[in-house]
């Protein structure tokens, strides 16, 4: 059965959008079939990193979703499929709508307390994942406590939380995980990114697991290579021998690892 996996950060410039894009090239190296779908409307980066031309990524995923037009349509007007070694990427268009109404951040209690009906949402995602003979579908979010953070977190069978060492975001990201926590995610897994090189790993990974309780799967130190590319490629393609390279791969193994232990979400 196929895995939805959330990527999530308390703010912008965490490196998230990019380190999506490496996880799904990471994982499809290794023979299986995974799905991008960015829903930042203002901002969608995902085609970029792919070298896609802006000019093909449309929404057309938003009104299937919501009953508009049917997933032969949605295929037919995919952004792009990659083949990457053994498996591929299929990247959908940015700036997608997961939200089927209005979900405020002060109607958060009130969601945890009553529950929120993720029905149709999460049948036309399993309609979507098998019509499309996906293994896994990474959903790249929009930063902060969204109403697509919500929505994303309670369909999900495993949720990434990337965030820096930056104080005031490691006391915000607290929220998230409780948030994830009450949500039910069956696995919650963070990511210290853009880590300064000279920083102790193992020192920075216990201290995040001390401080959240839960699952540090990686530390990235950020690096003049990865600098210097930006924004231009997939770092894990252009640097395959890479100390960083290596550690974003040992991230996908593990999300590889909790797909094959674990029940599929949602039902």
């Amino acid at each position: 059965m196929p895995t939805i996996v959330s990527i999530q950060s308390i703010r912008h410039g965490t490196g998230k959008s990019n380190l999506t894009a490496n996880l799904a090239v990471s994982i499809a190296r290794q023979g299986w079939r995974v799905g991008i779908i960015d829903t930042d409307p203002m901002a969608p980066s995902i085609h970029a990193l792919f070298n896609l031309d802006e000019r093909r990524v449309d929404a057309v995923l938003n009104y299937y979703l919501w009953g508009d037009v049917s997933l032969d349509q949605v295929e037919a007007e995919l952004s792009s499929v990659l083949t990457v070694e053994q498996g591929e990427v299929v990247v959908m268009g940015g700036g997608i709508d997961l939200i089927p109404a209005q979900i405020k951040v002060k109607e958060v209690p009130d969601l945890l307390r009553h529950g929120y009906d993720t029905t149709i949402i999460s049948q036309a995602f399993l309609e979507l994942m098998r019509r499309l003979n996906l293994d896994f579908l990474l959903i790249d979010l929009h930063p902060g406590i969204t109403q697509e953070a919500i929505l994303s977190l309670a369909l999900a069978n495993t949720v990434l939380l990337v965030l820096s060492l930056d104080q005031h975001e490691l006391q915000a990201m607290a929220v998230l995980v409780d948030l994830a926590r009450q949500l039910g995610v069956p696995k919650i897994f963070l990511i210290a990114n853009q880590v300064l090189s000279g920083l102790d790993v193992d020192q920075v990974q216990r201290r995040l697991q001390a401080m959240y309780g839960e699952n540090v799967v990686g530390v990235l130190p950020i690096t003049a290579e990865l600098m210097a590319l930006g924004s231009s490629g997939i770092f894990c393609q252009q640097y395959p021998h890479h100390s960083l390279t290596q550690r974003i791969q040992a991230i996908a193994q593990q999300l590889i690892t909790a797909a094959e232990h674990s029940s599929t979400r949602p039902n």
